[in-house]
C-alpha cells in the first residue's frame, strides 16, 4: 500500500465546508494561499461562505472562513482576481458579534466590532438547510468562546465577544 500524504485539520475540515456552500474551485484555488498563511493547520474550520459587504457592494464578493478560533475574510481585486486579506481576527478579540438569519430571503447578515471598527458580511445561502448550518457554526463558535470568557471571570475582560442572536 501506498504512502498517503497526511491532510492536516484545517484542510480536512475546509474542504468538505468548500463544496456544502457552494464556492467555485476557481476562488478557492486562488485564495486558498492567502488562507494557509493566516490559518494554522491544527485549526478547525466551521464555515466556508462566499459573502458581500453591505455598505460596500462594489468591493465584491469574499470568501468568509470561520473556524474554532479566528475569523478570516479575503477578497479579490476586480482587476487581477488577486486575492488580498480582508479581515483576520481572533474570536477573543471581536466584539458585539450579531447575526441575523432571514429564512424568507435565505441569508444571514452577520456584524462583528474588530479593532479596525465595525464590520457586516452578507451571506446568501444557496438552499435553505444550509441557513440553518450556518446559524449553528456562529451559535457554536461565538456562544462557546462567550460562555468561556464568562466562566473565568465575573466580569469578562475587554475583548471578550458580547454575542447577540437577532
Amino acid at each position: 500500500m501506498e504512502d498517503e500524504p497526511e491532510i492536516d485539520e484545517f484542510s480536512r475540515t475546509f474542504l468538505p465546508l468548500v463544496t456544502q456552500a457552494g464556492v467555485p474551485t476557481q476562488v478557492v484555488d486562488r485564495n486558498l494561499p492567502v488562507l494557509r498563511r493566516h490559518v494554522a493547520g491544527t485549526d478547525t474550520a466551521v464555515m466556508v461562505a462566499q459573502c458581500v459587504r453591505p455598505e460596500k457592494p462594489a468591493a465584491g464578493p469574499h470568501l468568509f472562513v470561520l473556524t474554532r478560533t479566528q475569523l478570516v475574510v479575503t477578497y479579490e481585486s476586480r482587476l487581477w482576481r488577486r486575492p488580498r486579506l480582508h479581515l483576520r481576527s481572533r474570536i477573543e478579540d471581536l466584539e458585539a458579534v450579531t447575526w441575523r438569519a432571514d429564512p424568507a430571503g435565505a441569508s444571514v447578515d452577520v456584524a462583528v466590532t474588530c479593532a479596525t471598527g465595525r464590520q457586516r458580511f452578507w451571506i446568501r445561502t444557496l438552499y435553505p438547510r444550509q441557513l440553518w448550518r450556518f446559524d449553528a457554526a456562529l451559535e457554536k463558535v461565538f456562544r462557546a468562546s462567550a460562555d468561556a470568557a464568562l466562566r473565568r471571570s465575573l466580569f469578562p475582560p475587554r475583548g471578550t465577544p458580547r454575542v447577540v442572536r437577532t
